[in-house]
């Protein structure tokens, strides 16, 4: 299969590796040193011990790969309305697109069941760029569980033993093209479960997101923090405010927050992808993984006292920064 990897860095490096050797015409699009040292000497995944090396088609310009068969964007969400205008080049009339991204995507609503009350998401396509140029039509969700970190120019780690990518069509269906993707990465290596509930997928993965990374970042901490007794607590309110407005669009989610913080006693010391965006002072994923939280709980009237203060202190420590 022709497949061309939007964005190849930790995950689109990962999973781009895993394709290639797997026998599918992979193609990345990536810039700067990531670019050069890929086009030099190939892309490499340090999986398990082992270094796993892909000869992959490389390019910062998409009308140079030209028509694919399937795109993987693994682009972080504010990166997305950038390449709205670029995507096109690489779609022909049945290309699909997975969007593997943290938080509510852009796309959210699209094959979703009616509710009556229901925030206005449009922040998270700015114009409507992507669904103009683009296509809801193409669109196939994805909840990535895959920790990795590119240690050095064309080099990515994984950090993770258990990969997978979930997939998931906006409305429900198992489609031949959805079915077909998946069964492409599983040969890979990676799990790729369908699910006819993504929704249920992207809120289960955001909770975490929303309890820990603006602690996280605030203090600018790795996991570890999150066992101080007072910092737990916090989470917990943070992560129970999620869930009450996760509810409010109808996600069914289990309420018992202290089986989610077990990893509190394992001592972790992983820095949540939000840190360390700040850390490098890149745009961090503030507007998917928290304020969009925000806008369903306000459209419901559904009160988020924890979460409006660390959003507020969030955005104002990252706009000084330059990361949002």
């Amino acid at each position: 299969m022709k497949i061309c990897v939007y964005g190849a860095g930790a995950v689109g490096g990962h999973l781009a590796v895993r394709l290639a050797r797997a026998g599918n015409q992979v193609s990345v699009i990536a810039r700067g040193a990531q670019l050069a040292a890929i086009r030099q000497r190939g892309l490499t995944l340090i999986l398990g011990g082992e270094r796993l090396t892909a000869p992959v088609r490389a390019s910062d310009d998409p009308a140079e790969l030209g028509v694919q068969d399937a795109v993987i964007s693994t682009l972080k969400a504010p990166g997305l309305a950038a390449v709205a205008d670029k995507l096109p080049a690489l779609l022909g009339r049945d290309t699909p697109v997975v969007f593997a991204i943290n938080g509510i995507p852009w796309w959210y609503f699209h094959g979703a069941p009616a509710r009556p009350k229901r925030p206005d998401l449009g922040f998270l396509d700015p114009g409507g760029a992507l669904a103009r140029q683009v296509g809801l039509e193409r669109v196939i969700g994805c909840v990535i569980y895959s920790a990795n970190a590119v240690i050095e120019p064309g080099v990515v780690q994984s950090n993770s033993a258990d990969n997978s990518f979930i997939l998931g069509e906006p409305d429900g269906k198992l489609t031949p093209r959805v079915t077909r993707i998946a069964e492409i990465i599983k040969a890979a290596g990676p799990d790729a479960p369908v699910r006819e509930t993504i929704r249920h997928d992207i809120w289960s993965k955001l909770l975490s997101n929303a309890a820990q990374a603006p602690i996280c970042c605030l203090l600018e901490r790795d996991l570890s923090v999150i066992g101080v007794p007072e910092i737990l607590a916090l989470a917990k309110n943070l992560m129970r405010e999620a869930i009450a407005a996760a509810q409010s669009d109808g996600i069914p989610l289990d309420t018992d927050v202290d089986k989610r913080f077990g990893f509190v006693k394992a001592g972790t010391t992983h820095k949540p992808s939000m840190l360390q965006d700040l850390e490098l002072r890149r745009a961090m994923e503030i507007d998917t993984i928290l304020v969009a939280v925000q806008r369903f709980a306000q459209a419901a009237g559904v009160p988020t006292p924890h979460l409006d203060t660390a959003v507020a202190l969030l955005i104002e420590k990252a706009r000084k920064l330059g990361c949002y």
